[in-house]
């Protein structure tokens, strides 16, 4: 008998959701043109799209990348980029650009590259505080900004930003998160300058999690949130996100008598990130929205109609998460052990990072940049027990099968703070050489660089698992070795100012995350079958042509073809009633498509923008699958294949366009109305419906062909309207601003969805068990929501 029931799928967590567009005084609302190479569609789509689950053409994450004095930031060990740290440089650092087409301190991506800059004279300079009101995440927000030079070429800038408070229309969700930075550059008479940057960014935020369509229609509320419950007479959330992670910065730089300027720095992060959620053993799930909650996953008669009239009554014992209950079942344990415990799923983060680059002065139209970075990152996860919700004690012990987590402390009872269940290290060295050269003559541009990489990883576990004796699951893994690169070619012509062209080359190989090495680094040194770098080639083209002197048209084309990625899922598999870990191989991508924007002076102050994009992300071929059982390592199945040719891979909507009208006044009055569109969205699909082996057990030819088709979402489409004001009061700056999202209140616009792993079990007409897969989970975006913010400057 397993200790716990099989849970649900993991909820998904899209972290685009998050970047949504905050008007504030160093924020572009008009779209202007940024100087940074991006196309107008680049411009318009960077903030526009909060509406649906969104990324940059539809892309891989690690297409994008961001780098910190030269110090590499994205590339990180895990398949999700930080974006916390992301959002905190681009509000502290004295400098943020993003550059497309180029690279930047040896950083080159086919997208783009967020480079921060740490050097306080670059800071604008003054004093500046910024009240914000928010009805998204949170409520309240404040930031102070200070920048300046002292004396003898000393310079300063520091930042501060606050935000707190709860999501005006989601329950559960809120934010408790605070900023600051420090920046201070000593610039010397023979030009060379010396700079340190400090950054500390605690925050705490509630989640929202994504759930089926039923539990949205029983409740009457698109935004219901499952990771909520009362709790002496408080909003509890079960689902809380933890960061603190502090960052330093060193960055020297000098120019020789040649005009060379070299550019050295170093840089270290140390810290936590954390994710909170409910465990439980020998009991039931807490989840209100697990299966055997909701009335559409059961058949008895009876069942059905008690549940659907405990939903539709709003009865939160059944809609929410039962707190009561949860410390209710652990006060009649039997010894006092725990069934259920509010853990922590924990990272101590720890990377060290240097860098040198070189840049040579223009010489006959040709200059070029080279130089090397190193890096080392260690990443602690483990599993804590946070809360025993009135339990004396809980054992550790592998939630599901009851088994000890480690041998080697048989026994062991784990209190709060505690570590539990898992514990180990992923370990990373890399060196990068990487080298860019850079001809002009007359219009005519050539730029060409590489990078590579030597990098290594492994695993240690600090846990003997019992169905993993020895070096299995203890000590250290095998160490995995890769080569990652990055070639580019990229030409451009400038017929006039307004009119040029650009063409560009790129491919190159990538080191897959760790949670695609490992069959289940939780536990397991094991490693995946046939691990592998990505591979990458695309090309891109970008065209910009005068109409007239009062309009300017843009045009953009880029295929990208991925080939030779492997991902792993962990997940319950019905068909097996284990835990397991099916690892898919030879993953082929293919990524096109076209953007167009057109920019019209309407007027002196009037101004028409207008961008629109059509592209294709889909598989191609049938990746080889893989399924391991997670318990023991054992292979379950072998040879099998995923029939995703032609299927979707990305959640990105492949059809958007969006117009924007500006108009400003010369007494500094802004306002500016848009509309954005959405179309050709696709849940994310479920590779294991469509092996060779589940296909096999459908039931008729009407549930395989089922199987073929990949749910498309609803068009979406909102109306935004901005207000701001300029203007000086007693010899200070003063600007105001107003943005409505969704004007209209659109509340039934589905945010993303995704096909969840599991299946029910049921008797087909002919006598012989069948399954049927279960309902997508969705998210819905939020209905209208307004920001306003007021910034005084000095």
């Amino acid at each position: 008998m397993s200790a716990q029931e099989p849970a649900d799928d993991e909820p998904y967590y899209d972290p685009f959701e998050d970047d949504f567009r905050e008007i504030t005084v160093d924020t572009a609302l008009f779209y202007s043109p940024l100087g940074d190479g991006s196309t107008l569609f680049a411009q318009m789509s960077r903030y526009g799209f909060g509406f649906t689950s969104y990324r940059s053409r539809g892309l891989d994450e690690r297409f994008a990348r961001a780098s910190l004095a030269g110090l590499e930031l994205s590339s990180g060990l895990g398949r999700y980029p930080d974006y916390h740290l992301y959002t905190a440089l681009g509000a502290l650092a004295p400098q943020e650009s993003r550059i497309y087409g180029a690279s930047v301190a040896g950083t080159y991506s086919p997208l783009y590259t967020d480079f921060y800059d740490i050097r306080a004279s670059l800071a604008m300079q003054g004093v500046s505080a910024t009240y914000t009101f928010s009805q998204r995440r949170y409520r309240n927000g404040m930031r102070l900004r200070a920048a300046g030079e002292v004396r003898r070429g000393w310079y300063y800038a520091v930042s501060a930003r606050g935000r707190w408070g709860e999501d005006a229309f989601v329950k559960g969700v809120f934010t408790d998160s605070f900023m600051a930075s420090a920046s201070i550059e000593k610039r010397f008479r023979s030009g060379a300058s010396l700079s340190l940057f400090l950054m500390a960014a605690p925050q705490e935020r509630g989640m929202k999690g994504w759930t089926e369509r039923e539990a949205y229609v029983l409740t009457g509320n698109n935004l219901y949130n499952p990771y909520w419950g009362p709790f002496q007479g408080k909003v509890r959330n079960s689902r809380v996100r933890r960061d603190f992670a502090p960052l330093a910065a060193v960055n020297f730089g000098i120019s020789d008598r040649n005009g060379v300027y070299y550019s050295v720095s170093v840089g270290c992060r140390y810290g936590y990130r954390g994710r909170s959620g409910l465990s439980w053993s020998d009991a039931s799930s807490p989840a209100p929205d697990y299966h055997g909650n909701l009335p559409g996953h059961r058949t008895e008669p009876h069942v059905i109609a008690a549940l659907e009239e405990a939903w539709r009554s709003g009865d939160e014992r059944v809609t929410q998460v039962d707190w009561t209950g949860l410390y209710d079942a652990n006060l009649f344990s039997s010894g006092g052990a725990a069934l259920y415990l509010a853990d922590r799923r924990m990272e101590r983060v720890e990377g060290w990072q240097a860098a040198f680059s070189a840049t040579a002065p223009e010489r006959d139209g040709f200059r070029c940049d080279y130089g090397f970075r190193l890096r080392r990152d260690r990443s602690n996860f483990y599993r804590e027990a946070a809360d025993l919700l009135g339990a004396v004690f809980a054992y550790n012990r592998d939630p599901f099968t009851g088994v000890e987590s480690d041998v080697r402390k048989s026994g062991r009872r784990v209190g709060p703070g505690d570590r539990y269940d898992y514990d180990y290290d992923i370990l990373r060295r890399e060196a990068v050489l990487f080298g860019a050269g850079h001809y002009r003559y007359g219009r005519f541009g050539l730029s060409f660089g590489a990078e590579l990489s030597f990098a290594d990883l492994r695993r240690v576990g600090h846990y003997e698992k019992a169905t993993l004796p020895g070096s299995r699951s203890y000590g250290s893994s095998a160490v995995c070795g890769f080569t990652p690169y990055n070639v580019y070619v990229s030409a451009r012509y400038g017929f006039t100012a307004r009119h040029r062209l650009r063409a560009e080359v790129f491919a190159g190989e990538y080191m897959p995350c760790y949670e695609d090495i490992f069959l289940s680094p939780d536990y397991s040194n094991a490693l995946a079958g046939g691990i592998r770098s990505e591979r990458v080639a695309g090309v891109q083209a970008e065209y910009r042509v005068p109409l007239a002197w009062f309009a300017v048209a843009e045009l953009a084309g880029y295929l990208v073809h991925t080939h030779g990625a492997m991902q792993v899922d962990r997940y319950y598999d019905d068909l097996y009633s284990a835990y397991c870990d099916m690892v898919m191989s030879g993953i082929t991508r293919l990524d096109w498509g076209v953007e167009a924007g057109v920019r019209i002076e309407l007027a002196e102050r009037l101004v028409l923008l207008t961008v629109l994009s059509v592209g294709n992300n889909i598989y191609r071929g049938e990746p080889e699958v893989a399924v391991y059982e997670d318990a023991s390592g054992r292979l379950l199945l072998g040879g099998d294949r995923a029939q995703l040719d032609g299927f979707v891979h990305s959640a990105t909507p492949q059809t958007t366009a969006a117009a924007a009208l500006n108009y400003s006044t010369a007494s500094q009055w802004g306002f500016t109305l848009e509309g954005m569109y959405a179309g050709r969205r696709y849940v994310t699909v479920n590779p294991l419906r469509r092996t060779d082996r589940f296909l096999y057990l459908a039931s008729s030819p009407e549930e395989r062909q089922a199987c073929f088709r990949q749910e498309r979402l609803p068009d979406a489409w909102v109306l935004n309207v901005g207000v701001t004001k300029g203007f000086t009061l007693f010899g200070v700056r003063v600007f105001a601003s107003l943005s409505v999202d969704n004007l209209l209140d659109r509340r039934d616009i589905v945010y993303g969805g995704y096909e969840q792993m599991r299946f029910d079990e049921y008797t087909a007409a002919d006598g012989r068990n069948a399954y049927r897969p279960f309902p997508a989970r969705y998210s819905y975006a939020y209905p209208r929501t307004f920001l306003a913010s007021l910034t005084v400057s000095f």
